[in-house]
């Protein structure tokens, strides 16, 4: 069995709504993992076969950022 220390991410998101006539729009930033923190967020064992005993770490989701505009009508 494989132990895992504790961390901490950062994200972050950040936004605008306005008003256009009728319809209304969002404008929205956002990155997970700002700092680029690699860790592990799970394992899996090999149970039977040849992998008995086998452990295999999951890596976590690396840094990504994006953007996403919204409107409503």
């Amino acid at each position: 069995m494989a132990r895992v220390s504790a961390y901490g991410l950062v994200n972050l998101r950040a936004g605008l709504r306005g008003n256009l006539g009728r319809s209304a729009w969002d404008f929205s930033l956002w990155a997970d993992d700002v700092i680029d923190k690699h860790c592990v967020v799970g394992g899996v064992s090999g149970v039977s076969g040849p992998t008995f005993g086998a452990y295999w770490l999951v890596p976590g989701t690396p840094r990504f950022s994006g953007a996403a505009i919204r409107p409503e009508f």
